[in-house]
């Protein structure tokens, strides 16, 4: 077979494998509106693509609960699509909860774990070691909230991270929880992807090892 046949049947494999499944979805751990996930799933390594957003250690005090809390925004190689990751760090008395919004419209795949590649470098700290009891999602999906049964003290939680099919994002809000509550301004999803884009990123990514395989022939 020579060599442009070779690399037309590559591509022709490719073509038919975008038009049975475009891009895969970011995981298994998908919440939806209203339900809830006891336990929590732990997260799923990702490739870390370009941080697009960081609120960096914000600090919180109210009701005798003080501490700082972070949101970063990178987009997910694996999948094209924006994902949120958030951290609280609680210095002095408890923090029940954390909740990020506006999910509402969006999907969203769920889970906690310690961060991965660039995700250290930023706000997120790696030292984390309190993991969620559940996680949950408000009726009309906009408020997604990782719950700490018992509460958090005087510790760091897991990096709390929220994979989405958005391609960009807008303000949001991050909410602690203890008796009272303190509102903080974060990052939430702005839009979906168009699925004209989406084919073309799909194949972008199918195709780019291809590029690798007629370098090879021409070698060869």
């Amino acid at each position: 077979m020579t060599l442009k046949a070779k690399f037309s049947a590559a591509v022709a494999i490719v073509l038919a494998s975008l038009a049975l499944n475009t891009v895969p979805a970011a995981r298994a751990d998908s919440l939806l509106p209203g339900g809830t996930l006891s336990p929590a799933p732990s997260v799923i390594s990702v490739q870390t693509g370009p941080l697009l957003a960081n609120t960096g250690a914000l600090p919180f005090s109210f009701v005798g609960d003080t501490g700082t809390v972070s949101e970063i925004v990178f987009t997910d190689l694996a999948t094209g699509n924006l994902d949120f990751v958030y951290q609280v760090s609680v210095a002095t008395g408890v923090i029940g909860a954390l909740t990020g919004y506006n999910f509402a419209g969006f999907t969203t795949n769920v889970g906690y774990g310690t961060p991965a590649n660039l995700q250290c470098a930023f706000s997120i700290s790696c030292s984390g070691t309190v993991a969620p009891s559940s996680i949950a999602s408000s009726a009309d999906g906009s408020v997604i909230s990782f719950n700490f049964n018992p509460n958090v003290s005087g510790a760091i939680t897991y990096a709390l991270e929220i994979r989405t099919n958005a391609s960009s994002y807008t303000t949001g809000s991050i909410g602690l929880i203890d008796g009272g509550g303190a509102t903080l301004n974060g990052y939430a999803p702005a839009s979906v992807p168009e699925p004209s884009s989406m084919l073309l990123l799909g194949a972008g990514l199918l195709l780019t090892p291809l590029l690798g395989i007629k370098r090879s022939f021409a070698r060869g």
